[in-house]
């Protein structure tokens, strides 16, 4: 150890180099160093998951057994003798003792008092303090368990993390990562509320039996809140299994996918078998020179229909069931669309719409998303705030083109202001039907002043050079066509041919044509 020590604290001189031990230098480091990295963050989360939780259930749990702690104050006399009747009973004896001796009369006095008789409590004192009781006992474990949680919590961030080597720290961690798996830790954690649950409902089965001994009238109406919260109850908990997307969720909704696993197992187990024993019945009852007769159709048919339940897959865990709904090839492209709609309402400065617009230039050209430029027109049809997409892009390209066409403009840098135009030519090309409209109002906006920066995108180099790079292979070909046929077209690849003064024509003659190298230098 001292010469370890020693070989530490040598100054290295010109030539030597430090003594360190093979597990700091080891080639291993680098995916060591990778696996912490990204634990580390998922660790904390962890912990803090389970804090928050363990605070959250303390809190509640002290409100609860206050609560609680009154009622049982007055229930628990229910199950012993009351006092204050045998002094009822007694004094009603002396009182007639009195009337017969002024009567003269004898009253015979009974030798057994009634105090010290057999004392049974009622059904429904028993019933109210057992539920109670149990109420009460289950919050105050829980507490217990918060605690105990919080204490478990700050434990696992401290030992998973020890100040030695690398290769040490990650076997560590791993190790103790291993045990919460093991030991089912998380599901633990998730059984503290499900307690809390328990609890409050046998508070109100007891609340409810105790009001029928004091008024039918508040405990029927105490009664139909305690079943109409039930049943939200367990509305909520049912739902997430039958719609996934669904956001509310109790401790029990695990359980109730986990019987849907089974039972949807317990089909899938049932339709192989029926499967196999129809396919052997069907070897030995149907000849083969009769296939399409009305009996070997009708078990084609139950064959097919049982083959597909014998097929049925249920993921393990209602996460991994809600991810996969969330990537199937019929929903995704309703997904994407509506996540790129409420980030457009999100954009409302010009830096900002340019951003979007380059996504649009590299999202069209996506091969992960299905139809990419028809979740482009979808996102704007939902959009509130820019309903007309291929106008907000074309207007930011003559801010930056011409500041003084639009009252709202901004003179920018020279490079800023090249590299928007780009961006926005770019996308204007790649979105559907933003060049069409372009040359809509390059002919009829009311304004003559948009009509000529309108004309003035259409005419310039810049743009003929992309319109060319779009058409790719196909220049050289003309091809003719009208505005009604364009809007079509899953994108505009067509280029309106103008003459040298850019004088507008009506939308029917206006001529479109696949310019070539020499019409795009013009």
């Amino acid at each position: 150890m001292s010469k370890t020590f020693s070989s530490y604290s040598k100054s290295p001189g010109p030539e030597t180099h430090l003594d360190l031990p093979d597990e700091f230098t080891d080639s291993s480091s680098m995916l060591y160093s990778m696996y912490l990295s990204r634990v580390e963050g998922f660790d904390k989360d962890q912990v803090q998951d389970w804090k928050g939780g363990a605070d959250g259930v303390l809190v509640f749990t002290g409100l609860f057994a206050a609560s609680l702690a009154t009622f049982l104050v007055d229930s628990y006399k229910y199950l012993q003798p009351d006092t204050g009747d045998g002094t009822i009973v007694l004094l009603s004896q002396i009182s007639q003792q009195l009337a017969g001796i002024s009567n003269g009369s004898h009253i015979s006095i009974p030798s057994t008092i009634p105090s010290q008789a057999a004392f049974h409590p009622s059904n429904a004192a028993l019933w109210v303090n057992a539920f109670w009781y149990m109420s009460f006992i289950i919050s105050l474990f829980c507490a217990l368990l918060a605690t105990l949680l919080q204490q478990w919590a700050r434990r696992y961030a401290r030992i998973t993390q020890p100040r030695c080597s690398i290769h040490k720290r990650a076997r560590v961690r791993t190790f103790y990562a291993v045990g919460v798996e093991r030991f089912r830790f998380a599901l633990a954690v998730e059984a503290i509320p499900t307690l809390i649950h328990l609890s409050v409902f046998l508070f109100l089965a007891g609340l409810v039996i105790f009001l029928f001994g004091v008024n039918q009238s508040i405990a029927y109406a105490t009664l139909a809140t305690t079943v109409a919260c039930a049943l939200l109850y367990t509305a909520a908990t049912v739902l997430p299994s039958i719609y996934l997307d669904c956001p509310y969720q109790t401790p029990l909704s695990p359980l109730v996918w986990r019987l849907r696993r089974m039972l949807t197992s317990a089909v899938r187990y049932a339709a192989k078998r029926a499967v196999e024993r129809l396919d052997k019945k069907k070897d030995k009852e149907l000849p083969v020179s009769a296939p399409n007769d009305a009996k070997a159709s009708t078990l084609r048919g139950v064959t097919i229909w049982l083959k597909g339940l014998s097929k049925l897959a249920v993921p393990t865990s209602l996460v991994k069931a809600a991810e996969a709904a969330a990537l199937h090839k019929d929903v995704s492209p309703e997904l994407d669309a509506r996540a790129l709609a409420w980030t457009l309402d999100t954009v409302d400065e010009e830096h900002e719409l340019e951003q979007f617009s380059r996504g649009i230039i590299h999202w069209v050209k996506s091969k992960f998303v299905r139809s990419p430029a028809n979740v482009i027109e979808k996102a704007v049809s939902m959009s509130e705030l820019h309903p007309d997409l291929g106008r907000d892009i074309s207007y930011l390209y003559i801010r930056s083109e011409d500041p003084g066409t639009l009252t709202d403009s901004k003179v920018l840098p020279p490079g800023v202001r090249d590299r928007r135009k780009d961006l926005c030519l770019r996308a204007m090309y790649e979105y559907p039907g933003a060049m069409l409209g372009v040359l809509r109002r390059a002919d009829k906006d009311d304004s003559d002043t948009l009509r000529r920066a309108y004309r003035a995108l259409l005419a310039s180099e810049h743009s003929w050079k992309l319109a060319q790079d779009f058409i790719g292979p196909l220049k050289g070909k003309r091809v003719r066509t009208d505005l009604k046929s364009l809007e079509t077209s899953p994108r505009p690849t067509l280029i309106p041919t103008f003459t040298s003064t850019c004088a507008p024509r009506p939308p029917s003659t206006i001529s479109f044509s696949r310019t070539s190298s020499t019409s795009s230098r013009r």
